[in-house]
């Protein structure tokens, strides 16, 4: 498989997963209307729990596990790309990079729960549980908004509001659930990526953002800027930086490409604080 093709199947997927969710937003949606044909008390209504069945976790469970499959097969392609390229290069024996010898990089992250990306069996665990919480988290606020509508409804007594009022919510979390798609699939595939070029002993990485008038401030001021696998800096600057973030980060091998590897391209003290509220989490 080729790098168009990856790309279009990580297309494919975000597509496929927001297709279940809008399927399971039906399901909730119709559980509601259903709740509206009984007759409940505002005391009732209040102390509902919250509609949880475990599907949405399954469903983002599932998604995630194929865009990081994804992301370590683009790892390969590109590694094999790079090594394609340079494998007339012939090194030295006793050549040793200026940047090994003259700038001391942050040391190596120890056992962390962010490098769990590391090992393919703790990544399927730790996402499991990011999109659990995530599901909780949103399924939570679906809920809230459906009890709101439903004790609206017994104020007012309007079948006909209630309803646009549930369709209304509807088209929001679907809405939202393309933030969480565009979000989830730059955490996770970057994520698989890293992996992939861990795997292959890849030793740094350069962060490229896609310039246009839609480029974050976040994103803009890493463009370009190179740091070591496994070095402090990185768990702060693994892509989505932000909400629809379609930066990535990049190999490089420096016995291929040591020009890219410099005094400026490795100072990272100059980027753009993450937006308020944002944490870059494992």
């Amino acid at each position: 498989m080729n790098e168009r093709e990856l790309i279009k199947r990580l297309d494919e997927q975000d597509h496929a997963f927001l297709r279940r969710y809008e399927q399971y937003l039906e399901q909730v949606m119709t559980s509601a209307e259903q709740l509206l044909e009984k007759s409940y008390t505002m005391q009732q209504i209040v102390g509902m729990p919250f509609y949880a069945t475990g599907q949405l976790g399954r469903l983002l469970a599932g998604y995630s596990q194929d865009v990081l499959a994804t992301g370590q097969a683009h790892a390969a392609i590109l590694v094999q790309d790079l090594h394609r390229r340079f494998a007339s290069v012939k090194l030295s024996q006793s050549w040793q990079p200026w940047f090994l010898r003259d700038i001391h990089l942050a040391g190596p992250l120890g056992i962390d729960p962010e490098t769990f990306w590391l090992d393919p069996t703790a990544a399927l665990t730790a996402l499991e549980a990011r999109e659990n919480m995530l599901a909780g988290d949103v399924e939570g606020q679906l809920w809230q908004e459906v009890r709101k509508i439903m004790l609206q409804h017994l104020q007012n007594g309007s079948r006909k509001e209630t309803i646009a009022a549930m369709s209304n919510l509807a088209k929001v979390n679907v809405r939202r659930a393309e933030l969480i798609t565009t979000t989830e699939s730059t955490y996770v595939y970057n994520r698989g990526r890293l992996a992939g070029f861990h795997d292959a002993d890849v030793d740094y990485l350069r962060f490229s953002a896609t310039l246009d008038n839609r480029t974050s401030a976040q994103c803009r001021s890493r463009h370009g800027l190179v740091l070591r696998m496994g070095s402090a800096e990185l768990s702060a600057n693994i892509p989505p930086l932000h909400g629809r973030c379609r930066s990535v980060l990049s190999p490089l091998f420096s016995k291929y490409q040591p020009e890219y590897i410099t005094p400026s391209s490795t100072d990272w003290s100059k980027v753009a604080p993450l937006p308020k509220g944002w944490k870059v989490a494992a």
